[in-house]
């Protein structure tokens, strides 16, 4: 199983047929798909499972989608966040990638779309996850005294796993650009 596919999932939206076409689609690429069909049910889930990726739509009940992305982004800043709308407004967008979303897919959209926008969406999470990887590193790095510079070995493997993780999510984009 790849690392790709053990990544999570939140998708959020009030029409039933849209969640259910995006959640036969996810679950063919991610383990942990998750669905809520408010956004207090959203939230929720968020508060309970570890989302790498939401995807949200714009108009619901109870809040905006884009008030629901904030919330998001404020119990886990890593979950990167897709934003769904049938209203593809030119303030709908600026407002979306202002608050972080990494995506906006128009309504109706195609399977293939949905796809590479998951796709960028687990992307965006890894880059995010790996750059605070990173910082650690510096940050623990910075901490040691000149004799210990020298034994680095286990910041050394977990940046080897790192980037073969990120070799292994190009297979996976490339298999499946393969299958569409």
């Amino acid at each position: 199983m790849s690392d790709l596919h053990e990544n999570s999932i939140l998708l959020v939206d009030d029409e039933s047929d849209i969640t259910t076409l995006v959640e036969v689609e996810a679950r063919k690429l991610i383990k942990d798909v998750y669905v809520a069909n408010t956004p207090s049910r959203a939230i929720e889930i968020a508060k309970e499972h570890k989302i790498d990726v939401a995807i949200v739509d714009v108009n619901m009940p109870e809040m905006t989608g884009l008030e629901l992305i904030s919330k998001l982004k404020e119990i886990n800043p890593r979950t990167a966040c897709i934003v769904l709308s049938a209203v593809d407004t030119k303030e709908n967008i600026q407002e979306a990638l202002r608050i972080g979303a990494c995506d906006f897919i128009e309504k109706p959209f195609t399977k293939i779309y949905l796809k590479i926008s998951m796709l960028r969406g687990l992307e965006r999470h890894f880059y995010d996850a790996m750059a605070a990887d990173m910082l650690d590193l510096l940050v623990k790095i910075d901490a040691l005294k000149p004799e210990e510079l020298k034994d680095l070995t286990a910041p050394s493997r977990r940046l080897r796993a790192i980037k073969q993780g990120f070799g292994r999510i190009r297979e996976e984009i490339l298999a499946s650009k393969k299958l569409i």
